[in-house]
């Protein structure tokens, strides 16, 4: 039997994309479970480039322009079919650690860090021989499983897509379907809320893509258990408020060296008593940098009338 190459592997995984992408428009009112993505199909050669760029390409697809329906279809597997449940599980989490791996710097120092690392060059290891690939036979062969498991994967959707279509209960599974994704909101509508919101609180500085990364999928499965006349606005200004309000108070719009400029004084104890007041005014008072040492100006004026 003729070993297919990785190039037609890679053919078959894009076939099995828009297979799915086919049966699950016909579906009403569940749309296309693959989005467009702006990556091209991936080149293989050199095996190592190769490699990296499947997984980037695959990330897209699990995690970014499919990722609502690949969710919900991954979560059906156990009803349909039982032997791929560990496959579908294991593939998707190995695409995203694999990408972290090889794009992201990882701290030897942080526990997530270190399992992502034990876990993908455990998965070379089975793979390639070694935890550390380097020549290219080595790259070779973990590109093809790599896409091998994606084809697995893909077919696997596939295949739950064909059971939904002749199931008795279809009419539920799709209504529950329509519903997480009318209840679905993209991560850009949270980055313009927080940046509201840090405004509003006079946090301007705040990276609104870094804080929504860490609590975007807490914050999706919130409204996955609204109700469907849920004002989004309102309610992710909530969200946003309490993260602002629990985990990052303790920030000050101002520095020592903001007061010293400011007031021409010099360094020593008063800047820490300043600091120590404008803590209690921003606490009771969240603004900006501005603001805060106006009222800082005004308090400073009136203890020196007195």
């Amino acid at each position: 039997m003729i070993q297919q190459s990785a190039p037609e592997i890679i053919y078959s995984a894009l076939t099995l994309r828009d297979e799915i992408n086919d049966i699950s428009s016909r579906l009403e009112g569940v749309g296309a479970v693959f989005g467009s993505i702006s990556l091209p199909l991936p080149r293989l050669s050199p095996s190592e480039l190769g490699f990296i760029r499947v997984v980037s390409w695959l990330y897209v697809h699990y995690f970014e322009s499919g990722k609502l329906g690949t969710e919900f279809l991954t979560e059906l597997v156990g009803e349909y079919s039982v032997n791929m449940v560990e496959l579908s599980k294991s593939h998707r989490s190995l695409v995203q650690r694999l990408r972290t791996y090889c794009q992201h710097n990882l701290d030897p120092s942080q526990s997530h860090s270190k399992e992502i690392r034990i876990a993908c060059e455990q998965w070379f290891n089975q793979n390639c021989g070694t935890r550390v690939p380097r020549s290219d036979e080595h790259w070779e062969t973990i590109l093809r499983v790599i896409i091998l498991d994606a084809c697995a994967y893909l077919g696997c959707l596939r295949d739950i897509l064909r059971c939904i279509e002749t199931d008795a209960e279809a009419s539920q599974i799709i209504n529950q379907w329509t519903l997480r994704i009318s209840r679905f909101h993209a991560p850009h509508e949270f980055d313009e809320l927080i940046t509201e919101v840090a405004a509003d609180f006079g946090r301007e500085g705040i990276d609104p893509m870094r804080l929504r990364k860490r609590y975007y999928d807490r914050w999706r499965k919130e409204f996955e258990v609204k109700t469907d006349n849920c004002d989004f606005h309102v309610e992710a200004r909530k969200l946003i408020e309490h993260v602002l309000l629990s985990e990052q108070q303790e920030v000050l719009p101002i520095t020592g060296k903001d007061i010293m400029e400011k007031f021409s004084i010099a360094p020593g104890p008063r800047i820490k008593e300043i600091l120590l007041e404008a803590r209690q005014i921003y606490n009771t008072q969240p603004c900006n940098k501005e603001a805060l040492l106006e009222i800082i100006s005004q308090n400073l004026f009136n203890k020196t009338e007195d």
